[in-house]
């Protein structure tokens, strides 16, 4: 009978696909009363055989298609990958750029159309067409969405295709355009249909359980009421196991996949409003520790506690973050196969970008700070995409005044480097973490001066510091912004177990305070004297604290000054001005020898 014969090169894409031939067909419009339907329904109507394939897809949901059957070449219709073709021109005559994985319609010689989304110009039909091939099919709805929001070409086709069409339509669909187009156009069927299905529906029998359904909606609904309305569905109901049914469920609702899809259905018979609102039977049980959510809420109750608050961004970035905020490692991002846009066409390697994205959206809406932070994972390929949990925060502008009267202060390094202790302190390992400058070349977007790398005995965790001027000139920032980001999931295995808080009685005697000024290599870190102090053993020392560094005149250079406020208390008297200096001077002549420190006059 002169019918192609059909090939399905991409049977996962296309696992149905149906043709019939039509011949002796006159093109000419439509009767009024076709084409008034089709302008009710938002169509426009074209000629009656594209008329015909439009009104058959509005009554049975299957999106068809019509080719002018002289134009196809080589006895055949080929569903297959684009491959190698790179460009196609669509009915609107438009030339389309395609990937290798676009699914396409072609002939043994040519493309004919993008499957599921609009047809070629090269075999649409004409005035002069008189035979015609009619295509019916089955395309994975994947496929058509990711094609059409591609090229951005939204077609009534390719919105049904994406959004699934009934798996078992195709041939009805079929006959009656056949038989539309002989209404219309004076075509005549020329052959039997193709039929060619490579990969049947799978059978979907799902068993319902009246006992867990009704644990699930919290009612009870009689099994002959249950039964009614599944077969109002279209389903074919059965008696199952234990009182329940099996239940194949019409082929147009590719929705209904588990029981839980039936028991909604059944609700929504007669209204969820029905269902009493009380809380499911659920029996109790002791739930076994959880490390990670006991850490989680440590973490949030500290970081709260300090001022910030909680943010949760999108996990897609550009590029051109990734390449800037790198994270802890340096790795390959993962790049997005169909990205929402070029901004967004990469997985994140850090959480920094997303708040930075945040601070400048507040700021635009006139907030004169932000203080955040984000517990989420970031992505980086190696062998496959990797996972893995950081904790970030960002602080900018004002944080607190500490006390009426007092002077407002903004964030910068070491009001960040305080958060982090606190936060140490918190889940118990402050002891554990040293802070150490940045190795070269390492966290380029901080500032070079302002930045310290975070080791947890002995191993990088993390980076901490304010964000490279250069960046803060892109973001138009005038004040510093703190950065910090730590390896959250390496925290789990040290902060499981919650710190043991001493409380002791205040002190009933008073306490006295004495400096101490020393100088000292101008890269000498100011963590080591306080530790170096704090190791001097002194009875009567209750406490060192750091509150001056200086560089500059009259200091030589490559020196700076580094002054420590000590406490003295005794717990059982007040101490007399004798005892503290001599405590004092013997804490002095052991400092000065330890760090090899000379004493600022």
């Amino acid at each position: 009978d002169g019918a192609p014969r059909i090939e399905v090169r991409a049977p996962d894409l296309c696992p149905h696909y149906a043709a019939l031939r039509m011949a002796d067909v006159t093109i000419a419009p439509s009767p009024i009363r076709i084409r008034r339907r089709l302008e009710l329904c938002g169509m426009r109507a074209l000629n009656n055989v594209v008329d015909a394939t439009n009104y058959v897809m509005l009554e049975t949901g299957q999106p068809l298609h019509a080719f002018d059957a002289a134009r196809l070449e080589g006895g055949k219709v080929v569903v297959r990958r684009a491959g190698d073709d790179r460009e196609f021109v669509t009915l609107d005559n438009i030339h389309r750029e395609l990937k290798p994985d676009d699914l396409m319609i072609a002939d043994g010689a040519k493309t004919l159309a993008i499957a599921g989304v609009m047809g070629g110009l090269n075999s649409e039909v004409s005035e002069s067409t008189r035979s015609l091939l009619l295509e019916s099919a089955y395309f994975e709805p994947i496929t058509i969405a990711r094609t059409a929001r591609r090229l951005g070409l939204r077609s009534e086709a390719s919105y049904r295709f994406e959004r699934g069409i009934d798996r078992a339509g195709q041939l009805f669909a079929l006959a009656r355009l056949a038989e539309l187009i002989g209404q219309l156009a004076d075509g005549r069927v020329a052959g039997s249909v193709i039929d060619a299905e490579p990969r049947p529906a799978a059978h979907r029998e799902i068993a319902l359980d009246l006992a867990r359904m009704a644990v699930l909606l919290g009612v009870e609904l009689p099994a002959k009421e249950t039964r009614g309305r599944l077969v109002s569905l279209g389903a074919r109901v059965s008696s199952g196991r234990k009182g329940g049914f099996k239940v194949v469920p019409p082929s147009y609702r590719s929705d209904l996949n588990s029981w839980e899809d039936l028991a909604e259905e059944v609700a929504r018979f007669s209204g969820m409003s029905d269902i009493p609102a009380r809380l499911p039977e659920r029996p109790c049980a002791a739930t076994a520790p959880d490390p990670r959510r006991e850490l989680l809420a440590r973490t949030r109750e500290s970081l709260i506690g300090c001022g910030f608050t909680e943010a949760k961004t999108i996990a897609f970035t550009a590029p051109a973050d990734n390449r800037a905020f790198t994270g802890l490692k340096s790795p390959a991002a993962v790049a997005i196969v169909n990205p929402l846009s070029a901004e967004l066409s990469e997985l994140r390697l850090s959480l920094l970008p997303g708040l930075l994205g945040a601070l400048r959206f507040n700021l635009n809406r006139e907030a004169e700070s932000f203080h955040a932070f984000e517990i989420a994972k970031v992505f980086y390929a190696q062998d496959a995409p990797i996972e893995e949990e950081r904790l970030a925060a960002l602080g900018y502008g004002v944080l607190t005044q500490y006390a009426l009267g007092t002077p407002v202060g903004k964030t910068g390094f070491l009001t960040m480097k305080g958060l982090l202790e606190n936060y140490l302190d918190t889940i118990g390992i402050r002891e554990r973490v040293e802070f150490k400058p940045v190795e070269p070349n390492r966290a380029a977007y901080l500032h070079p001066g302002k930045a310290a790398q975070v080791l947890l005995d002995g191993t990088l965790h993390g980076y901490l510091g304010e964000l490279h001027p250069a960046h803060a000139r892109r973001l138009d920032l005038r004040d510093p912004c703190a950065l910090l980001e730590l390896d959250f999931g390496k925290l789990i295995a040290y902060g499981s177990r919650r710190k043991t808080i001493a409380i002791s009685a205040p002190p009933r005697f008073p306490a006295i305070t004495r400096d101490l000024a020393m100088v000292l290599d101008r890269n000498f870190p100011a963590e080591d004297v306080l530790k170096a102090v704090a190791q001097i053993e002194t009875p009567l020392l209750e406490s060192v604290q750091l509150f001056d560094c200086y560089e500059g005149p009259p200091l030589p250079a490559g020196k700076k000054s580094i002054a420590l406020s000590c406490r003295y208390r005794a717990a059982d008297r007040t101490l007399t001005d004798d005892e503290v200096n001599r405590a004092h001077a013997a804490l002095v002549r052991s400092a000065l020898e330890r760090l090899g420190a000379e004493l600022r006059q």
